[in-house]
């Protein structure tokens, strides 16, 4: 299906186009998956474009939690999370859910103490987020599996919690 241009301040995922596109991938199912019929391929990441045309990258579009059919932001969680006194790192996942689908988890890193829930419940409602968007679950971990370059590989996270929800020990 075709997609429309979204208004500027829209987050939404990012396609491209041009001369210098590569083909494709190895497996042509995933070519098939990634690109348009009209040659646009989808990037993966989130973005918006400012009034002046710039394009902002703002997460990934597999960062997104989906909960009771509502596209969260892992990102925004993380920036605020980051911010409080007892977290060293953090990622938000998301974690199975019955009723609402997917819902949010956190893994913290601590930087000394390890945080509550309720803590961290307690420090995103003074930033003013959603409730929505409060994690319902809490990982403590001391690292976090990581590609070479250093970025959290967030996908072991996710099968890390949907294992542990899916083994009843939740």
């Amino acid at each position: 299906p075709l997609r429309e241009a979204v208004p500027d301040g829209t987050e939404d995922e990012i396609l491209a186009r041009g001369p210098a596109q590569f083909l494709g991938y190895a497996d042509p199912k995933e070519t098939l998956s990634a690109m348009m019929p009209d040659g646009f391929f989808c990037t993966g990441d989130l973005g918006y474009r400012t009034p002046e045309g710039a394009i902002v990258i703002s997460g990934r579009k597999k960062d997104l939690i989906i909960r009771s059919g509502e596209n969260i932001s892992a990102k925004e969680i993380e920036d605020v999370l980051l911010r409080h006194p007892a977290v060293r790192d953090v990622a938000m996942v998301s974690m199975p859910h019955e009723r609402s689908g997917e819902t949010v988890c956190a893994f913290v890193i601590p930087g000394g103490k390890p945080p509550q829930l309720a803590s961290l419940v307690q420090h995103l409602e003074g930033y003013r987020l959603a409730k929505q968007k409060y994690p319902e679950h809490l990982e403590i971990a001391n690292d976090f599996p990581r590609t070479p370059a250093g970025k959290v590989r967030k996908f072991v996270l996710r099968q890390m919690i949907a294992d542990k929800v899916k083994g009843g020990r939740e």
